[in-house]
């Protein structure tokens, strides 16, 4: 309820992302699809979920995209996605990748046709700090920061709104 803040919860309110631990999540700038980052997937390592929105008489209920869970990242722990302003990118921050000179990355994805994650934009995955935890977009599509849990840093990037390539 907008007006009260009250929550009401759904008929089915919980819904599976796979046999992972669901981290941090986000939903697309049109408000029709919902990623998970899926860190610590045992099943298949380094996923993200992605689930349509209902409206109307379906308000609230998720569907998972066609293709979901997705293959994201490197390693073990994509423990977090945002979407750019545009709806065509997806950054998802991969703390578990060990094969990059600064332990840990950040990878970009296009974004699919129904919202799925499509393939990766050339140069990905970009190096970050150890274990990046948490990416995020600011809101003029710019810039790209994520926090490295491990190193005590953020990486900051300028984003290339037309390739998704980060510098």
């Amino acid at each position: 309820n907008s007006s009260t803040g009250a929550l009401t919860p759904l008929s089915t309110p919980t819904f599976p992302v796979g046999d992972s631990l669901p981290e941090l999540m986000t939903i697309n700038p049109a408000n029709t699809v919902l990623y998970v980052a899926n860190g610590g997937d045992l099943v298949n390592p380094g996923t993200v979920s992605a689930f349509t929105i209902g409206t109307g008489v379906n308000a609230g209920l998720l569907t998972p995209v066609s293709g979901s869970p997705f293959g994201a990242g490197l390693g073990v722990s994509p423990n977090s996605v945002a979407i750019d302003p545009s709806g065509k990118f997806a950054f998802v921050t991969n703390g578990g990748d060990t094969s990059t000179p600064a332990p840990g990355s950040v990878s970009v994805f296009n974004i699919a046709a129904g919202g799925g994650l499509g393939a990766p934009v050339t140069g990905s995955p970009f190096p970050a700090g150890i274990f990046p935890f948490d990416v995020d977009v600011d809101p003029g599509g710019k810039y790209i920061a994520v926090a490295n849990l491990l190193s005590n840093s953020v990486s900051f990037y300028t984003f290339n709104s037309g390739t998704g390539v980060l510098s």
